[in-house]
């Protein structure tokens, strides 16, 4: 099992709301990695959430993030405009 940090906030939108929508979500990666993505989704497979590390409370706002009812993969829902930047590394 390895623990992998993915980076994700939104951005094109407000200085506010880039600095406000910043997580740092931690997962437990328990095997090969594959993602799945689409305008307002991301879906990573082969892992479950382990934390979310957020600067501000009002992160909600920009994403719904939750591990499937299988417990074999975490969404990542965009609610808000905007592009979703995620960025990847090994915690």
């Amino acid at each position: 099992m390895e623990l992998i940090c993915y980076a994700i906030q939104i951005e094109g939108g407000s200085r506010f709301d880039v600095e406000n929508s910043k997580v740092n979500l931690i997962v437990n990666q328990v095997g090969e990695e594959s993602i799945t993505f689409n305008d307002r989704r991301v879906v990573l497979h082969n892992c479950n959430l382990r934390n979310l590390d957020c600067l501000s409370d009002e992160w909600e706002k920009y994403f719904s993030i939750f591990n499937t009812t299988d417990g074999e993969s975490v969404v990542i829902e965009k609610m808000c405009a905007g592009a979703l930047r995620m960025t990847k590394k090994k915690d």
